[in-house]
Parts: structure tokens; C-alpha cells; sequence
């Protein structure tokens, strides 16, 4: 093995102002910019992922039948609004059509409007009418209901 000894002649020079600063900046600048694009990256692929996952998993399929130009699942989902007159005329002509033609979205549109009226009569509070009104038979409008009442319950 070779070592090199120092000459006698050479002798240690500092380095000139600012240097090493500059040096120490610049390789934090790297380590920022390295963090910044692995953590962009990571974000990036997230929000994909949860894109993806909500576009197949979340979204509701349209499913019933379609009177009026709309399914049924679509008609469950905005019958509220349809009873406040919030929706915008064509849609609200569709549900007006397809609830003149499917029984079983009539039946939950009555039972809606009924819960409505005998709560507004009665003085009572919804959750008392919701216990007594017949359910949907339908298994998600079961959860809805189930959900509902824990939610009233607990206010």
C-alpha cells in the first residue's frame, strides 16, 4: 500500500469565504428538491388510486328499471331534493314520469311524503314518525333507515 506523506513545503490553505456555506446550500437544496418529488410522486399516485377507487367502487350502478329516462337507484337518491323543488326542470320531469310508471319508487315516494305529513300534523319529531312508517323492503333503504334512526337517536 502507497501513502502519500505531505511535502514539508505544502502547507494547509483555507478556503475562501463562503464556500463551504455555498457547498452545505446547495446540498440541502438537493435533499429538498430529492423529498419534494418523492413526496409530489406519493401524492400523486394517492390521488389516483382514490380516483380509481371511487370511480369503481363508490359510484352506485344505475339499477331498476328506467321509466322517464332514469333508474331507479338515481330516483331514490333524489327524491329529497325532488320534494324541496330543487332540482332542474327536466330532471324533476323525469322523476315525475318515472314515478308515474314504476310501483316500487311510488311506494318509497308515498311512504316519504306520509313520514312528511304525519309529522308536520302531528307536531311529533321525525324520528318518532320514521320508527312507526313501514320500511322500503329493499336491503338499501334498510341501511338508510337503520342509519338514519342511530343518527337521530343520537342527537
Amino acid at each position: 500500500m502507497n501513502s502519500q506523506k505531505p511535502d514539508a513545503d505544502q502547507t494547509w490553505q483555507n478556503c475562501p469565504t463562503g464556500t463551504l456555506t455555498g457547498f452545505a446550500s446547495r446540498d440541502r437544496s438537493r435533499r429538498r428538491w430529492r423529498t419534494a418529488r418523492s413526496v409530489g410522486g406519493t401524492v400523486a399516485v394517492v390521488m389516483l388510486l382514490l380516483g380509481a377507487w371511487y370511480r369503481i367502487g363508490l359510484s352506485e350502478p344505475k339499477s331498476g328499471a328506467s321509466y322517464g329516462g332514469i333508474y331507479c337507484s338515481e330516483v331514490k337518491l333524489r327524491l329529497d331534493s325532488y320534494r324541496d323543488g330543487s332540482l332542474d326542470a327536466r330532471t324533476a320531469e323525469q322523476i315525475r314520469e318515472h314515478l308515474e310508471e314504476c310501483s316500487p319508487c311510488r311506494s318509497v315516494w308515498r311512504n316519504l311524503t306520509e313520514t312528511q305529513r304525519q309529522a308536520a300534523v302531528a307536531g311529533e319529531n321525525t324520528f318518532a314518525v320514521l320508527q312507526r312508517t313501514p320500511a322500503c323492503p329493499c336491503a338499501r333503504c334498510a341501511d338508510h333507515r337503520e342509519s338514519l334512526l342511530r343518527l337521530i337517536a343520537a342527537r
